[in-house]
């Protein structure tokens, strides 16, 4: 939905230049969150992780809406923070829950069938944001979810079997927050936070040698160190078993899921302002250009589920998912080599359905490999890893992106028309960081030789943006090549039946190192 009504918002706010910051501020409170999710669910227990997580959700969306009657940005911004508070500890709780009923080997199926109903979200998203926005404005997308968020809760309450946590049966709440490990979540937290704000502030500013920037950084990388410390030699009960990382298959899949999400998001975020300022696109048909890659993902990802269920391998499925993903970007490097295509017919399809395919099997075999290298003791924090290396990996390809897209459109303005009129030059350039869409309906009339001008003006511009938009497309290649290449690296090893070695690179590398109990039987899920 946030793809299609990005322009929209920017525009309401007169702040293109901080439009990586709507879709970072997101993530930064996902990075918040994802981290402490497995660690306290497996404290306090899954149903009331779910339950929070919801409440907090409802609270940012419907702060998003109203930002737009007080016409602060900050209050959009507080409200996407607390949307990724909720939505990324929601995304990978929900994980946990699959992997605690769920067999190994129905896994991939399982998370196929619910990246169906996601990739229909995603399709319908599209649509739903896009539509709205052209009819009654985009704040009311935000607020007509807050009744919906409410009941999910209410049903999770009432309706949803959880899992108890693995806290000791009888234990008080005293002695299950003296399980929590403080220290690691503060050390974790600072990193994270002053990583993404200091990668924003130097994108969106441009500045990245500026005292502020260079300091967020640095202290980031100190916390991360002294986290890294606590957590190996000295935690009793660390927040991430960082040991666990460094193994091959857990290490391939989390480098492959960073650059990956690093690629997707340099993709999606710019792939509508190409079709609606160069290609001259309403919202919502922008957003229907969206409706295949949705569809497509959910379809890779059932599919993909399907084939590691029956072949009881997935280092081949993975193969074929990661091609998707590559020709796919590949293909929107080539597209906006050749802009006319675009409106043209099949050709931005074809981009969009390989994407979309790629995107939703890569994930599950990703998935797959890392709890087949898993401990079901480890599984919950674990992937709570695999979600904030994720969403870290978002917030790397948002800043990057915005980076290299500000920088060579603001370049180009002033090379392409600097030369004529200076003056001309300067103020479009101010105009493509707060907002350069008004400019391209203000600068062309339909008569005389304004008219003439304000067209050769605008052609201009829209060479500018494409030219732009391009260099982050071939950023985006570069990253998920990476993400398929990493991902080769997981060994592939056999889902069932379980073996006693684990990840030790042997034949039955299985799963859960042998382990008895939820995935060493084909049982149907509890409850």
């Amino acid at each position: 939905m946030l793809v299609t009504i990005t322009t929209s918002i920017s525009t309401t706010f007169n702040a293109f230049d901080q439009l990586s910051w709507l879709g970072t501020t997101f993530s930064i409170g996902s990075s918040i969150s994802q981290p402490l999710s497995g660690h306290l669910t497996d404290v306090f227990g899954r149903r009331a992780g779910l339950v929070t997580c919801y409440l907090v959700f409802a609270i940012g969306t419907l702060l998003c809406g109203l930002s737009a009657t007080a016409g602060r940005l900050w209050v959009f911004y507080a409200g996407r923070i607390l949307q990724g508070l909720g939505g990324g500890a929601l995304c990978s709780i929900t994980s946990f829950i699959e992997s605690d009923l769920v067999p190994l080997r129905k896994r991939a199926l399982i998370e196929g069938v619910g990246n169906v109903a996601y990739g229909a979200t995603l399709a319908l998203g599209g649509i739903y944001g896009g539509g709205i926005d052209s009819a009654i404005g985009w704040r009311w997308a935000f607020l007509v979810q807050v009744p919906v968020i409410a009941l999910d809760a209410a049903l999770v309450v009432f309706v949803v079997p959880v899992v108890n946590s693995s806290s000791p049966p009888g234990s008080d709440a005293e002695s299950r927050w003296a399980r929590v490990d403080y220290i690691g979540c503060v050390l974790i937290l600072a990193a994270l936070v002053l990583f993404q704000y200091g990668m924003n502030e130097g994108s969106t500013s441009g500045a990245w040698a500026t005292p502020r920037v260079i300091a967020m950084l640095v202290v980031s990388g100190v916390c991360f160190v002294a986290f890294s410390y606590w957590d190996l030699c000295r935690a009793a009960n660390p927040l991430i078993p960082i040991r666990r990382l460094a193994e091959r298959t857990i290490a391939s899949s989390q480098v492959s899921f960073f650059f990956n999400s690093a690629s997707s998001a340099a993709t999606m975020l710019y792939l509508p302002i190409f079709l609606q300022a160069c290609q001259g696109l309403t919202v919502q048909d922008s957003g229907l250009r969206f409706v295949p890659h949705a569809v497509a993902f959910g379809l890779g990802s059932f599919a993909a589920g399907l084939a590691v269920k029956q072949l009881n391998r997935y280092w081949g499925v993975n193969l074929g998912v990661q091609a998707a993903c590559v020709a796919g970007t590949a293909g929107l490097c080539a597209m906006t080599a050749s802009p006319e295509t675009v409106k043209a017919g099949w050709p931005p399809y074809v981009c969009f359905v390989l994407l979309g395919l790629g995107y939703g099997g890569a994930f599950v075999t990703r998935l797959v490999g890392l709890l087949s290298a898993t401990d079901q003791a480890d599984q919950a924090v674990i992937q709570a890893a695999s979600w904030t290396i994720s969403s870290t990996g978002f917030t790397v390809g948002i800043a990057v992106a915005a980076a290299v897209f500000q920088s060579l459109s603001v370049d180009q303005v002033t090379t392409r028309l600097g030369r004529d009129s200076p003056g001309e030059s300067e103020k479009l350039a101010d105009a493509l960081r707060h907002g350069a869409f008004e400019v391209f309906f203000n600068s062309t009339s339909d008569s005389g030789e304004d008219g003439d001008e304000g067209r050769a003006l605008r052609r201009d511009i829209v060479g500018i943006y494409t030219l732009a938009v391009r260099s982050v497309f071939f950023l985006a290649l570069a990253t998920i090549v990476l993400s398929a290449l990493a991902s080769l690296g997981m060994r592939d090893n056999t889902l069932e039946p379980p073996a006693s070695t684990g990840e030790n690179g042997s034949e039955d590398g299985g799963s859960e190192k042998g382990k008895p109990g939820v995935f060493g039987e084909e049982k149907p899920l509890e409850g």
